[in-house]
């Protein structure tokens, strides 16, 4: 009986053994699974992150590096060709700079001026002049322009007009013989056209004009004297000049040839600014105050 149930459980024995292996084969497969997944959780994947901003980690600062240039080749330079252009040609006032100087200080500096030349005084201003004769002259058997003959004519005073191209001649009186003469024969403020070629003289103003754009041979200032004072000396080929350059005028005109003296004007006494634009015209005996008559 024994021997029988011990036969009996062989047989269960042998028959359940293989549940027991496929039971154990099967936790086996399920733990290695379980331990396959927490091994992908706990090891991270690969994932793309978003770019993250952050400050730049300071580095310890290190020296730099020289670095050495290297060589460049320049290209020589290359002649550029000339460009065809008009010369410039040098202007008559660049050449005669220094007449223009002193045009420029008689220009801003003079309104009128006055000299003595042969004796005869001299006053003008603008275009128009005043001379008074140091001589009295006497005509004879006068025409005037009221159809009038005289039989004697006196006159010591010339207004030149450069704008008419006209000069007047009047009596006036300026020294008492001659007043007396213009009283005798009723010539007081009676005019009479006199040549103007005659008493239309080369004025200091005029050399000025005359040699603006001439070119100097040589000048030299502070040497020379003349009617004492200093002046600037302008020569020219066959021409000197005497300046005064504090009113820009010659008191002086040497023409010369061959360095010989020809002929001299000299302007004696030359003043400035005293020169008013009445005592370039003539005044009535009504037209003139007392402080200024000439008449005696």
């Amino acid at each position: 009986m024994k021997a029988g149930v011990a036969l009996i459980l062989l047989i269960l024995a042998a028959c359940a053994a293989p549940e027991v292996n496929e039971e154990s084969k099967a936790k086996q497969l399920a733990e290695q699974l379980r331990q396959q997944a927490s091994e992908v959780v706990a090891k991270p994947t690969a994932e793309v992150q978003p770019a993250q901003t952050s400050e730049p980690t300071a580095q310890p600062a290190t020296e730099p590096t020289p670095v050495t240039p290297e060589p460049v080749s320049i290209p020589a330079e290359q002649p550029v060709a000339p460009t065809a252009v008009q010369e410039e040609q040098t202007t008559p006032a660049e050449q005669s700079g220094i007449m223009y100087q002193l045009l420029d200080t008689f220009a801003k500096k003079v309104t009128g001026y006055q000299f003595i030349r042969n004796k005869d005084d001299y006053l003008v201003r603008g275009q128009r002049a005043k001379i008074k004769l140091d001589k009295l002259v006497l005509l004879k058997n006068i025409a005037l322009p009221n159809g009038t003959t005289l039989g004697f004519y006196y006159y010591d005073t010339v207004y030149v007009d450069r704008t008419t191209k006209t000069a007047t001649a009047y009596c006036e009186g300026h020294t008492d013989y001659v007043n007396r003469q213009c009283a005798q024969y009723n010539l007081y403020d009676l005019p009479l056209t006199v040549n103007y070629s005659k008493y239309n003289i080369m004025l200091p103003e005029d050399w000025l004009f005359a040699n603006l754009n001439q070119t100097p041979a040589r000048t030299e200032k502070d040497k020379y004297y003349v009617d004492g004072r200093r002046v600037l000396l302008v020569a020219f080929s066959d021409l000197e000049l005497y300046f005064d350059t504090t009113n820009g005028l010659p008191i002086r005109a040497d023409q010369k040839s061959n360095n010989a003296l020809i002929k001299r004007e000299d302007y004696e006494s030359l003043a400035s600014n005293k020169v008013r634009d009445i005592d370039v015209r003539h005044r009535t005996k009504e037209e003139i105050p007392s402080s200024e008559t000439f008449y005696r």
